[in-house]
């Protein structure tokens, strides 16, 4: 009732036939039978809102937002331990770190577990996947800055330190975790967003 239009896209064919009796006289709804993941997304803005199948939430989140044409909004049902992975709660993740320069993360929302039928026997949360009007890195830059945070999370060396010593100079990784406040002694997880931006931004100055 609050969408112009919506689209919706059931792979289980006899909640699809249910769907499609109970939204025959929406005019806005159109059932589409099928699989998520070898749908095509909409050229023009969208939003997406779903309870996603749990043993594909990487993947899912991975389709909207390296697409041509991510969504504007995307709100999922998720596992509460997805979501802190993807919202980089505690400490950023990789995964986190290769979604922020373009998305806003949030959790809006805990559920509780008799909010199902039948109840789960995992914490589920409402994760937000907001697209950023103006990237924190410009596209020019985007590959560089993937291969960079993926370089540095997969050096399995004991320090941030070690895993960038081809990168940066011991002078100047010493400056950079004083300018930025960070222990010189760092893993990769305990750096935050804007810290692992500012080492990224001296890293291009000097490429």
């Amino acid at each position: 009732k609050a969408s112009g239009q919506v689209v919706a896209i059931e792979i289980d064919k006899n909640l699809y036939d249910k769907l499609k009796i109970k939204f025959a006289k929406s005019s806005n709804v159109e059932i589409q039978y099928g699989d998520f993941m070898a749908s095509l997304l909409p050229k023009q803005p969208y939003k997406v809102f779903s309870n996603i199948p749990f043993n594909i939430t990487a993947q899912i989140i991975k389709k909207l937002t390296e697409s041509e044409n991510p969504p504007e909004d995307t709100y999922l049902f998720v596992q509460n331990e997805s979501a802190d992975k993807f919202c980089g709660v505690s400490k950023e993740t990789q995964a986190s770190l290769l979604l922020k320069p373009w998305f806003d993360l949030s959790i809006v929302h805990r559920f509780k577990k008799n909010d199902f039928s039948p109840i789960p026997n995992v914490d589920i949360v409402l994760l937000r996947i907001e697209k950023r009007n103006e990237p924190l890195v410009a596209s020019s830059n985007a590959k560089l800055y993937r291969d960079f945070v993926v370089y540095s999370f997969n050096q399995w060396k004991p320090t941030l330190k070690e895993a960038l010593k081809s990168i940066f100079s011991d002078t100047q990784f010493t400056r950079l975790s004083n300018d930025l406040r960070f222990s010189s002694k760092a893993k990769p997880t305990e750096l935050s967003f804007n810290q692992w931006l500012g080492l990224f931004n001296f890293f291009i100055k000097g490429t």
